[in-house]
């Protein structure tokens, strides 16, 4: 019986490019909301290395929720 309110949350580890599987799991197992942190190094930075976060935020199927790391 499923609740309003109530989730199922998982976790998996793969290996291969981070944006890459991040964005195929999405479409494969139908989820609702990709929850990733953002470590923000900055744009300068972002523009020659690219951003996992910022990329999987762009192309995602389904809303990205991006928690800022503290600083």
């Amino acid at each position: 019986m499923n609740r309003k309110g109530t989730a199922a949350v998982g976790y998996e580890i793969v290996y291969g490019s981070p944006v890459g599987e991040i964005l195929k799991k999405a479409k494969e197992a139908s989820v609702s909301l990709i929850v990733m942190g953002s470590q923000g190094r900055g744009y300068i930075s972002e523009i020659f290395l690219g951003s996992v976060s910022h990329n999987v935020a762009r192309h995602a199927p389904v809303s990205v929720l991006l928690v800022p790391a503290l600083r």
